[in-house]
């Protein structure tokens, strides 16, 4: 069986064991010489580390609860705002970001069916300290609940950007990751513009220019050049947090790019994803037609993606 149908009859299954889906994603990645598919597998399956960005599908915001206990009033479960805590330690602990690799969501989640309960990630001693305001009562523990169906979730996730990124795949070339690259239908910039479609979100309007030069719609992006690419976006109706947030993961790849693996680097990748995730829960400046569109056609250029 070919590669690509493999992946799909495995993403398909019911019971699909999605590790074992992601290690075939594995080698599909590096039989297309695609580094990022290649690091979006690898973080997955490895977890994310500190100084990488989680994507939005892995974070989700909670609720905070303690227990409160009196030897003579009594006992009694109560909602801990985060309120409590000093402002900068209010956005931790509204959120809960899941950097685990993704087996050990698997174990998480099932652990969770067996017991029949929550999901709680417990407030260290000294953030218990805050949530002592709630109540007259003694704080024994504090807590955050994520709801198991979030996990869940994650895990579909995973498995449907693999389908949806197999399926165009295998649309626009059946043997792609069963054929050395070089003798594949697909060019490169056809790759790399499926798999950032499945990976960050949809890309249309996507046309080709020559000599490193992309055209996105009424906008032009020079590859390398930086100016040509903050000119684009802003034109596209991105307001100047967002730019600002784009410029920092720009510098920040920049400053530390991962060996051997030239292109669009980890945290504008994850910026990418972050913002059509954010358009398409309407928090954005701009649409997800536009996310898909002008501006991540803009950055494949100005990474030189586009041919």
């Amino acid at each position: 069986m070919a590669l690509l149908q493999d992946i799909v009859a495995a993403a398909t299954q019911e019971d699909c064991d999605v590790p074992s889906l992601l290690r075939k994603a594995l080698v599909l990645a590096s039989r297309l010489r695609n580094d990022a598919l290649k690091d979006w597998v690898s973080y997955e399956l490895n977890g994310y580390p500190e100084e990488a960005l989680v994507p939005e599908y892995r974070r989700s915001d909670v609720i905070s609860y303690g227990f409160f206990s009196d030897r003579f009033v009594g006992r009694a479960r109560l909602q801990v705002p985060v309120t409590v805590l000093p402002e900068q330690f209010r956005d931790k602990y509204r959120r809960v970001i899941l950097q685990n690799p993704i087996s050990a969501l698997v174990d998480l989640l099932n652990r969770s069916k067996e017991k029949g309960s929550e999901i709680i990630f417990p407030w260290p001693s000294a953030a218990r300290q805050y949530a002592q305001k709630v109540s007259p009562l003694q704080c024994i523990s504090a807590w955050r609940v994520l709801n198991p169906s979030f996990v869940a979730g994650v895990l579909d996730t995973v498995k449907t950007r693999i389908l949806l990124l197999s399926l165009d795949l295998e649309a626009a070339d059946p043997s792609a990751g069963d054929v050395p690259s070089t003798q594949s239908s697909l060019s490169e910039a056809r790759v790399s513009q499926i798999i950032t479609t499945h990976i960050h979100g949809t890309v249309q309007n996507f046309s080709a220019g020559g000599d490193n030069v992309t055209q996105t719609a009424t906008l032009t992006v020079v590859a390398g050049d930086k100016q040509s690419l903050i000119g684009a976006i802003k034109s596209a109706g991105l307001q100047a947090e967002e730019i600002e947030e784009l410029s920092k993961a720009l510098a920040a790849d920049e400053a530390a790019p991962s060996p051997g693996q030239p292109g669009m680097g980890e945290r504008v990748k994850a910026w990418l994803g972050n913002l059509h995730v954010k358009a398409a829960q309407g928090l954005a400046s701009v649409s997800t037609e536009v996310v898909a569109g002008l501006i991540t056609s803009a950055l494949l250029a100005y990474f030189g993606l586009g041919s």
